[in-house]
């Protein structure tokens, strides 16, 4: 525990900072790019599926109870492509 340093919060909580070396992931440019793009098209894959499955002309895509279910599916989507950006 010599890398982090302790510190109190205003409610008495103990909080952590590291002040120790960061490392990097050192990869060759081509991994790094061939990672980066299947980290966008899967998500984007995704999408595509999900708005395809919502234009799909049921009974039971009518109900509300089926229609929220498939758009909470979104977030997690858009957060995949959060991760990919970062």
């Amino acid at each position: 525990m010599a890398d982090y340093a302790g510190d109190v919060d205003v409610d008495g909580k103990p909080n952590y900072r590291y002040e120790g070396p960061f490392y990097s992931l050192n990869t060759a440019p081509a991994a790094r790019k061939r990672y980066l793009r299947a980290a966008w098209l899967a998500p984007a894959f995704g999408l595509v599926l999900l708005i395809a499955m919502g234009l799909l002309n049921s009974e039971g895509t009518r109900n509300l109870y089926v229609a929220l279910p498939h758009v909470s599916i979104f977030l997690p989507v858009f957060l995949q492509f959060g991760d990919a950006y970062m």
